[in-house]
């Protein structure tokens, strides 16, 4: 049970660090305009990583309902 622990910590530490590297990607691009190629390769890198997790949670938090 340890080992399971130990490879759930560190795969969740490993998708923190992606949202993470996503959400400066994106606050970078939004604010400078003018990014090198490498950083829309690495923003969609990301956005494919973390997309199948947010896109669900997104579903739920979205209150389109009047």
């Amino acid at each position: 049970m340890n080992a399971l622990g130990t490879l759930l910590g560190v795969l969740l530490t490993l998708f923190l660090i992606v949202l993470v590297t996503r959400m400066v990607l994106d606050w970078a691009v939004s604010l400078a305009g003018r990014m090198p190629s490498w950083s829309f390769r690495a923003r969609g890198v990301t956005h494919r990583l973390t997309e199948p997790v947010l896109a669900p949670v997104r579903r739920v938090v979205r209150c389109d309902r009047p």
